[in-house]
């Protein structure tokens, strides 16, 4: 057993240093992964040589490692699968088209080894265990339920809908925190159009009234001077 001194680099893009023991580098990575870290690079402790050799490791691997998974990856996802296997396709046929047409390396990846695992004769939610991080508990045990009951496309559907419906409120409650942003922003500005919009719609004589008098424009701008001093803007 070789003591190694290695760097790892976590989803979140940190890195981590650390030594541990294991046979060689490629049981260290796989031992790391498990542990969600993805290895850079390694040195048996003692000797000066950092290495990468035999991990197959590049730029491209690394950005599909820590690439977040979307909600929206994930509904299309149970929605295709749940009208493919319904039109007649096989599960493992199903997740292979499925592979193809994704997008995102990490996901892509991941939908090949439930394939792998599928076809080996492991049952769908068996192989999605060990990606429950990436899909959640519930996702996991609705579809163990949908196998065990024979409506595992009736499942899907039913997750792919509330998926849509938790993105659908993820989009307004977006919409609605930049919309506070921007009346916080430019609160001023707003009041300015509100009174401007007042003058448009009070007496058209009184307006005119005030534009010709001498002072007009001096008594507009106190009035409106007045105004802004009362108004609350954490209200707004």
């Amino acid at each position: 057993m070789l003591t190694f001194v290695y760097s790892a680099a976590k989803k979140t893009g940190e890195i981590e240093k650390g030594e541990r023991e294991a046979e060689n580098q490629q049981t260290l990575a796989r031992a790391l992964k498990q542990e969600g870290l993805f290895l850079v690079e390694a040195r048996e402790k003692g000797s000066g040589n950092v290495s990468t050799a035999g991990l197959n490791i590049n730029l491209d691997d690394y950005i599909a490692y820590i690439t977040p998974i979307k909600l929206v990856d994930k509904m299309f996802f149970a929605r295709n699968l749940a009208v493919m296997v319904e039109a007649g396709l096989s599960l493992t046929r199903a997740l292979d088209a499925l592979a193809e047409q994704a997008s995102n390396k990490r996901f892509k990846k991941i939908i090949r080894d439930l394939d792998h695992s599928v076809t080996q004769g492991t049952s769908f939610s068996d192989s999605l265990r060990p990606h429950e991080k990436v899909f959640g508990s519930l996702f996991v045990n609705m579809v163990a339920v949908g196998e065990v009951t024979g409506k595992l496309t009736l499942v899907l559907k039913l997750l792919g809908n509330q998926m849509r419906k938790d993105n659908d409120l993820k989009k307004r409650v977006a919409e609605h925190n930049a919309g506070l942003s921007f009346a916080t922003r430019y609160r001023r500005p707003l009041v300015l159009i509100y009174y401007e919009a007042y003058l448009d719609w009070s007496d058209a004589k009184k307006r005119e009234k005030y534009l010709k008098g001498g002072n007009g424009r001096k008594q507009i701008k106190i009035q409106l001077k007045s105004i802004l001093s009362k108004v609350n803007y954490k209200n707004l």
